[in-house]
């Protein structure tokens, strides 16, 4: 083949001749493609599905998989932290489960839960009034100022002179009310640091207080140890010596005895015999002798070290009893401050709430002012005008309340609700009660104590007896009350933090056990750990469920889903998840006429469940709406799916599949 280039084998201007050759080559297949692809395929139409509006049942729910503990001894602690009121269980006492068996103080969850009720009541009041519109009573004023518009301009121009000077006084009012109110919800919340730090101070203090507790006793039961061997050691040596001296009084008497002899021996040779004796028994009385000198030494000086020991022992427990004292007087201060902190918490809502109301007054007084000023402003152009100016206005003001002015009304009946079931949980948990029955072995906690939040933890039945001595000590350090005996099974599983802060103790759960058939047993939460565990990167809480009821076939370390209702809307209006757009106030829903036109309507949505979406307002049963969207094609051989718009960012694919005979394939989303 030849390397000529082809630029050398054309003529001038050849490249533009070659080049509009090839674009009437590249137009020509794209349009032969095209009616080639007209001909066997058709244009993708739009499809959708829908579901009802239904009243039912909306419930929210976490699950995990984890396996099944039978529990030998249950340590049970406040889900809270409070001062200990009342105690209701005494050691060796059987209990029955939800039997009370202590109480925290509370008064500021009461307070609380009073605060979010007169909340709730401030937005249901709201609400009515939104609802209800203008009163017969505003409607005649509406008659009476739609007359007065009527009225003659010289009128109307006194009125804007008068209305004029109320917007600099309402504004003049208005701002030093800002100054007054804002001053004082400053020194409350100055006034709540202070008291917080310095109760984190007395925090602190008891706590190193609690550490140097810990070891001057520690040198005290040292010191203790030691003086208790000394004296075995003195006890010892006065033994020793008593025995030295009784010997060597034996010895002496022997002495006597052959000196008497040696002096009446008549012979050379009983002579020399008594003599050796007298000789061996000199030698072994000296020798007695410094045995006795050594054993008075050593009695000396260990003596002479139980006495230091027993200096040691003494300061020791005088430093321990000091300590005591020291934490006592901590915990006094802290339950002060801890007062002092619930009253400038109550202070800052007072002053919050003379703010809000004194802010409102004001602003209505400026708005109101505003609005006489405009009236007579428009009186005084023309009394007709005017006149038909305040007409309009009073249709207006007389017209139903917007869906926008609804939404926000009920979405603040939502939160207010919201804040009063959590209120209303913080109440219950300064009540304990006992999560299943069984025997108290053991009660840590007088009246007037702070108790810290230690949650219910078990003791498994299969764990070896030194492990379970190990966590009952443990257990009993922070646990309130420690019940034996237990009867029921638990389920123990790891949720994934996002998941645990939804739970709290004595939700229902549902148990499934795979291993027999997956039968479902109804639960209650009786505790999540305080501390997580982290594997790889991945942050789990332990929860611990207990069985309502026990089932003969169960085995520990069985494997247990377990599914946990976070929260449970009843006897509501629900849709299927996939139709809402949005959340609260700002939802939106697709629904489907009866001429099968769609069209979007504002809702207000609240709980979202697992599979449903709670519907506060904007639709009734019955309605059909929009769940998910797509295409569908019609194809003899071919088809390409688009994607479809969802509330989870995904959307759904509605595609067609080749095969012949005109079928229509959905893939939803």
């Amino acid at each position: 083949m030849s390397s000529t280039p082809l630029a050398g084998r054309l003529p001038r201007g050849g490249f533009r001749i070659l080049n509009g050759v090839l674009l009437l080559g590249v137009v020509g297949a794209a349009a032969g493609g095209y009616l080639a692809l007209r001909t066997t395929s058709s244009t993708p139409q739009p499809t959708f599905r829908t579901g009802s509006v239904t009243r039912g049942v909306v419930l929210s729910s976490v699950s995990a998989t984890g396996s099944i503990v039978q529990p030998d001894e249950l340590s049970v602690g406040f889900e809270t932290t409070g001062r200990l009121t009342e105690v209701d269980a005494r050691a060796g006492e059987h209990v029955a489960k939800g039997q009370v068996l202590g109480r925290l103080d509370g008064t500021a969850a009461q307070e609380a839960v009073q605060q979010a009720q007169a909340n709730l009541g401030t937005a249901q009041a709201s609400l009515a009034t939104t609802m209800a519109g203008e009163t017969p009573a505003q409607r005649r004023q509406d008659a009476i100022s739609l007359t007065q518009a009527q009225a003659s301009i010289a009128t109307a121009k006194a009125a804007v002179t008068q209305a004029e000077a109320g917007v600099v006084q309402a504004k003049a009012t208005a701002a030093q009310d800002a100054r007054s109110q804002a001053l004082a919800l400053k020194q409350a919340k100055d006034q709540l640091r202070t008291d917080q730090g310095n109760e984190r101070g007395a925090v602190a203090q008891r706590a190193a207080d609690q550490a140097q507790l810990a070891k001057d006793q520690a040198a005290y039961n040292s010191a203790a140890a030691a003086v208790t061997n000394d004296q075995s050691r003195v006890n010892a040596d006065n033994q020793a010596i008593e025995t030295l001296t009784e010997q060597k009084n034996s010895l002496s008497l022997q002495l006597t005895e052959d000196q008497q002899s040696l002096a009446g021996d008549s012979t050379a040779a009983s002579k020399s015999r008594d003599q050796a004796k007298v000789d061996s028994d000199n030698t072994s009385l000296q020798e007695l002798a410094q045995t006795q000198s050594k054993a008075q030494y050593q009695l000396s000086l260990d003596q002479s070290a139980l006495t230091t020991d027993q200096q040691t022992a003494s300061a020791a427990q005088s430093a321990a009893n000091t300590d005591t004292a020291a934490i006592k007087t901590d915990s006094s201060s802290i339950v002060s401050y801890e007062g002092k902190i619930v009253a400038d918490k109550q202070s800052i809502a007072n002053a919050q709430l003379q703010q809000a109301s004194a802010k409102l007054k004001d602003t209505q007084g400026v708005q109101s002012a505003q609005q006489q000023v405009a009236t007579a402003r428009q009186q005084v152009s023309s009394a007709r005008l005017s006149a038909k100016s305040t007409k309009l206005g009073n249709q207006i003001k007389q017209a139903p309340p917007t869906v926008a002015a609804r939404a926000q009304a009920e979405a603040s009946v939502l939160q207010a609700q919201a804040a009063l079931a959590d209120a209303e949980r913080a109440l219950d948990q300064t009540v304990l009660r006992a999560p299943v029955g069984g025997t108290v072995s053991s009660v840590d906690g007088v009246v007037g104590q702070q108790m810290s939040a230690a949650g219910t933890s078990a003791v498994d039945a299969s764990a070896s007896s030194s492990s379970s001595d190990s966590s009952s000590s443990s257990s009993g350090s922070t646990s309130f009350v420690d019940l034996v005996g237990v009867s029921a099974k638990e389920a123990t599983a790891a949720f994934a933090e996002s998941d645990a802060t939804k739970i709290s103790a004595g939700q229902a759960a549902t148990v499934t056990i795979p291993a027999l058939s997956n039968k479902e047993l109804a639960a209650h939460v009786v505790s999540i750990d305080p501390t997580a565990s982290n594997s790889s990167g991945v942050v789990d809480y332990n929860v611990t469920v207990a069985l309502d009821r026990d089932d003969s076939r169960l085995k520990a370390g069985m494997t247990a889903n377990v599914s946990i209702v976070t929260a449970e809307r009843d006897n509501v209006l629900q849709v299927p998840s996939g139709a809402v757009t949005g959340t609260g106030s700002n939802a939106t829903v697709t629904v489907v006429g009866a001429n099968g036109v769609q069209r979007t309507v504002r809702v207000v949505a609240g709980l979202e469940g697992d599979t449903a979406t709670e519907i506060v307002s904007g639709l009734s049963v019955g309605q059909s709406v929009v769940t998910s969207r797509g295409t569908v094609s019609l194809s003899g051989t071919s088809t390409t799916p688009t994607t479809g718009g969802g509330r989870f960012g995904g959307g759904g694919f509605f595609g067609g599949g080749g095969g012949g005979g005109g079928a229509a394939f959905f893939r939803g989303g």
